[in-house]
């Protein structure tokens, strides 16, 4: 009997580590805008590169009413128009968050921080990056389990879900059964 344990602990600490990263980086990045002057376009830019983060992840930086002022996508007509994601409306209501959801194919990471001047929010950042290899990396180790078992136990957050044979399982079975709900949808609301 093998068990999926090891496979939700490998996602777990992926995303705690990714976790970590983002709101470290873009912390200190948050932080540096807090010192501007201005909050526009080239400050960004210039913190950003100054930082060296970024290059993985779509980068938002927005005002305190939520409008655009920088996007690292070269091709984006997002600048001067309002971002209306749900993590920069947290950022700017004061709160830094981290969101990430999995779905199989890739886990999407999402951050936002608060810029905060004189006890005064005067923006946010916002990250995003999607991350197809770590899950290709727990594709391939849930595909191992199948070809050395004859039963496989799944579990969940701790919690034991089940235990099948290992001829009647596939690996979108086992992802079905580790994140509780069918892969049909693969991005839920």
């Amino acid at each position: 009997i093998l068990n999926t344990y090891p496979v939700s602990r490998m996602r777990n600490q992926l995303i705690l580590a990714r976790e970590v990263e983002m709101r470290s980086n873009f912390g200190a990045f948050s932080a540096a805008l807090e010192s501007a002057a201005v909050l526009d376009y080239e400050t960004a830019a210039t913190a950003l590169s100054i930082l060296d983060i970024g290059r993985e992840q779509r980068v938002l930086v927005t005002d305190a009413g939520g409008r655009v002022v920088y996007d690292n996508l070269k091709t984006s007509d997002l600048i001067g128009k309002t971002a209306l994601f749900s993590e920069i409306i947290e950022a700017l209501s004061g709160k830094d968050v981290f969101r990430c959801t999995y779905d199989a194919q890739a886990f999407n990471y999402r951050t936002a921080c608060t810029i905060i001047r004189d006890n005064a929010v005067v923006g946010a950042v916002y990250a995003y990056q999607y991350d197809s290899s770590s899950a290709d990396l727990l594709q391939e180790t849930r595909e191992e389990i199948l070809q050395i078992s004859d039963e496989v136990t799944i579990m969940r957050d701790g919690q034991y879900i089940g235990t099948w044979d290992a001829k009647d399982l596939t690996t979108d079975l086992i992802i079905e059964k580790e994140v509780g709900r069918e892969l049909k949808n693969l991005y839920p609301p």
